[in-house]
């Protein structure tokens, strides 16, 4: 019989590392009612992946930064991404993160406010076996 892991949140570990590493953080998976007063903003979202079993879980997260203004919003996706890039050996479980799209403008058409998109992989362990 194969064993039974569990993988870890990918959204939630890269949130609380983030939190920790970056003064002020502001982020989450949704935005929020009052984004205006939390720029910059950083939404992280999965959004697919490949689970390799039962050795790793590759999840691909959507990174969405709000800023105040344009520069505002790609400074803090810049920063976003040099610190998830140093996540492997830094924060538990990662062994190994890279991109798949990089910087791109993308306004929000709902609030019409700056934006910056990109995508990263993120590669985690099983968080433990399960039974």
């Amino acid at each position: 019989m194969r064993p039974v892991v569990r993988f870890p949140d990918v959204e939630a570990l890269t949130l609380h590392h983030l939190r920790k590493v970056i003064p002020g953080f502001q982020g989450g998976p949704d935005i929020p009612q009052d984004l205006a007063s939390r720029l910059p903003f950083t939404m992280v979202e999965r959004n697919g992946g490949v689970t390799r079993w039962p050795a790793l879980d590759q999840a691909v997260l959507a990174l969405y930064v709000y800023g105040a203004d344009r520069a505002t919003a790609h400074d803090r996706l810049q920063e976003v991404l040099a610190h998830l890039h140093a996540m492997p050996g830094s924060a538990p479980l990662v062994s190994r993160t890279y991109t798949i799209a990089g910087a791109q403008f993308t306004p929000d058409p709902l609030t019409d406010g700056p934006r910056w998109y990109a995508s990263v992989g993120v590669a985690v362990r099983p968080e433990k076996g399960i039974g």
